[in-house]
């Protein structure tokens, strides 16, 4: 027994032959060598290919949303009609200002006990795909199982966007809701620019009443300038609930009557011409704009206490937009 097990015991590679040590040592050395290569391979194609794709491009509060899922937001959303192909790089704001107003919303609801149902997230997956509401389970199923292949998301993915848009609609139906019967109105019309020299210059241009009142020399230069919707009716609001309007701009708007100074709110530059207020009953069109701006309210506050920034560099942007380019071009 001694014996055979002195027999089986492995040899030392210092007791080999120099040259059967050597070829063996050199073997193993090439076996190392190709390792490591392998290695640096494997390392540079992570850090070419796979780690850029996990870099954070946005964070809202405590979300972070990386490369990956914004490529695929924004593929998804050149596939919808959102974005031209043929003006891809501004449409990556556009899919950014999504997918901020989204996770904003779904906190926003969060803070104030607003919840969306699977039953609820279904029906709007359904309305998005232009459903029928006799359609079987088996046809919506297929539809479903359609559209994320041409969009290229996963059902978490579009699911969470459609579950945004329900926390959405139910946040402003709330507020809405909550508007009183009646309340404070104002008659104003405003324009809108984009710098604080427009503002100026345009105050000025009103100022010399080159048309008879104020009133209609705001009109005129509010056609000419304004980048409000109303610009095509020479900035007529008519009366104005409280509520409806951004928080500057209302607070300004019930505090004089005539040529306001100029209003900076929300990255923009505002003149009021006010007319008048007057206490009047809330109609169904006014409480659908409280809600409007009660929500839009509602956002900004959340973006400001939990914070939303833009991390993406020109170098992540540049490289997506060169992809998008060549996948769609």
């Amino acid at each position: 027994m001694s014996r055979r097990a002195r027999t089986l015991a492995p040899r030392s590679i210092t007791s080999l032959d120099p040259e059967r040590r050597n070829a063996i040592l050199l073997i193993a050395g090439i076996g190392i060598v190709i390792g490591l290569a392998l290695a640096l391979v494997a390392y540079g194609y992570y850090n070419d290919r796979i780690a850029p794709k996990h870099e954070t491009v946005l964070k809202v509060g405590k979300r972070e949303f990386d490369y990956a899922f914004f490529e695929r937001r924004v593929r998804a959303e050149i596939e919808l009609g959102r974005i031209s192909q043929g003006n891809i790089a501004n449409g990556l704001s556009f899919v950014f200002a999504v997918l901020e107003r989204e996770e904003l919303v779904r906190q926003a609801a969060k803070s104030s006990g607003v919840t969306a149902s699977a039953e609820e997230v279904e029906e709007q997956i359904r309305k998005s795909l232009s459903l029928s509401e006799g359609i079987s389970r088996d046809g919506f199923a297929e539809n479903y199982r359609y559209e994320l292949l041409r969009l290229k998301l996963s059902p978490d993915e579009y699911g969470e966007s459609a579950r945004a848009q329900v926390l959405e609609a139910k946040l402003r139906a709330q507020l809405a809701a909550a508007a009183p019967a009646q309340t404070d109105f104002v008659s104003m019309r405003l324009i809108q620019v984009a710098s604080l020299e427009e503002a100026q210059q345009a105050r000025q241009r009103i100022e010399r009443d080159e048309f008879g009142n104020l009133s209609n020399s705001f009109g005129v230069v509010a056609t000419e300038v304004s980048r409000h919707a109303s610009s095509e009716t020479g900035g007529e609001m008519g009366w104005r609930a409280r509520g409806s309007l951004s928080t500057k701009v209302e607070e300004v708007a019930f505090s004089l009557t005539g040529l306001s100074d100029v209003i900076e709110a929300n990255g923009s530059f505002f003149l009021l011409y006010v007319r008048g207020t007057a206490v009047r009953d809330v109609g169904e069109e006014d409480r659908d704009e409280i809600g409007q701006q009660g929500l839009a309210n509602l956002l900004t506050k959340t973006r400001d206490e939990l914070g939303s920034e833009i991390v993406a560099t020109e170098e992540q942007l540049q490289r997506l937009v060169i992809s998008l380019n060549r996948s769609f071009g």
